[in-house]
């Protein structure tokens, strides 16, 4: 498979942009999302962990597409419409495990326990 050359003024992004970009950009769509529907988040933190687990899931059989041969342009369309969401979500899990543990801990010391220094 031969590569066309960017036209003239435009750059290329690297191999190894792409992937940097593209998580920054999986990050600000989990972000968003959870600001967007804060009732999304688990009221728990089983829920949260199985959350988790579920992203993991779905991303491990995500990665199972790409052992099918197929042509660039499928593949650039399967990260699209495979792989982003996926990421999104297992990113999105991570910060349900953040916030639910911080809900936690808020209320173990507005019930007064841990001691210790208080800020």
């Amino acid at each position: 498979m031969k590569l066309s050359r960017p036209a003239e003024g435009r750059k290329e992004m690297s191999a190894s942009t792409f992937p940097i970009v593209f998580l920054f950009a999986a990050f600000a769509l989990a972000l968003w999302t959870d600001a967007r529907w804060p009732r999304l988040t688990p009221p728990d933190l089983r829920l949260a962990i199985l959350h988790l687990v579920g992203s993991i899931v779905v991303a491990k059989g995500v990665s199972w597409t790409f052992a099918t041969p197929t042509t660039a342009n499928v593949k650039l369309a399967m990260i699209v419409a495979l792989v982003l969401p996926a990421l999104v979500y297992v990113l999105l899990a991570c910060m349900w495990i953040v916030k639910v543990t911080q809900q936690m801990i808020s209320g173990y010391r507005d019930r007064g326990g841990g001691g210790g220094l208080r800020v």
